[in-house]
């Protein structure tokens, strides 16, 4: 395949229904040895249930506005935003304006998942060269939580807009 493919190029995949309460997620994703890069898309209703995946994940928004909800912390991210999503954190996002375009990493890949890679890895694509073995070092994939991690949902995004000024 190379070290370099267009987004266009990389298959749509993502998640909807029991997994979210809200929207679909679509997703282009691509990996090599020790991390995974994914293209996400969620539309103005997008809102997931808490889950865990044993990788560290990083977020960069280019478009719109999204909660990201880190056990009992709240963070609204805006276009130029980064955030930090530590391996094995329960977690869970609703976009508060949208649709929302995201950029993820996750290190170790997050292949494992078959709604996200496919059952044969067919939704994405692994960069590697013709010299290296085409296969990431570990897989990483969801594991959803209890929708209870949820319940305070609305107290925790009151509290960030009080602690910052806003209503």
């Amino acid at each position: 395949m190379g070290l370099k493919i267009n987004r266009d190029d990389v298959p749509e995949a993502g998640l909807s229904g029991d997994h979210l309460k809200g929207g679909e997620l679509v997703t282009r994703m691509v990996y090599g040895k020790s991390m995974s890069m994914v293209y996400a898309e969620r539309p103005a209703d997008y809102h997931s249930t808490p889950h865990v995946h044993d990788a560290e994940q990083f977020n960069y928004v280019l478009e719109g506005k999204i909660w990201i909800f880190v056990e009992d912390e709240a963070d609204l991210l805006e276009p130029g935003d980064f955030s930090r999503v530590p391996r094995m954190a329960v977690h869970w996002s609703k976009v508060e304006e949208g649709p929302c375009v995201m950029v993820e990493s996750h290190s170790p890949p997050y292949i494992g998942d078959e709604g996200l890679a496919g059952a044969n890895k067919e939704k994405v694509v692994g960069l590697f060269t013709d010299d290296e073995t085409p296969e990431a070092s570990a897989e990483a994939s969801n594991v959803w939580a209890a929708d209870s991690y949820a319940e305070h949902e609305d107290e925790l995004i009151a509290s960030y807009r009080e602690e910052h000024g806003e209503k």
